[in-house]
């Protein structure tokens, strides 16, 4: 399980979006360096990647749209062949 609190990984992978002045403005009213755990204005795009023991990545998913996620059962399929 791999946390990125400081977006250092999603940069490097192109997954994660700067906040420019006018965004930062528009979200000021939300404390969102205690949601995001640190005080950048970068926004992580979600993904997830199954990694086997073999280094490769056996199953990803990513998708802008926050509200998705990789499905449960495609999750524990892709753990069960890793």
């Amino acid at each position: 399980m791999l946390t990125d609190l400081d977006n250092g990984y999603a940069l490097s992978l192109n997954l994660a979006i700067w906040l420019d002045a006018e965004i930062q403005q528009l979200l000021s009213y939300q404390d969102l360096s205690s949601f995001h755990g640190n005080a950048g204005w970068m926004l992580p795009i979600p993904a997830t990647f199954v990694v086997g023991r073999d280094g490769l990545v056996k199953a990803r998913f990513v998708d802008p749209d926050f509200r998705k996620r990789m499905a449960i059962d495609d999750l524990v399929a892709a753990f069960r062949n890793a």
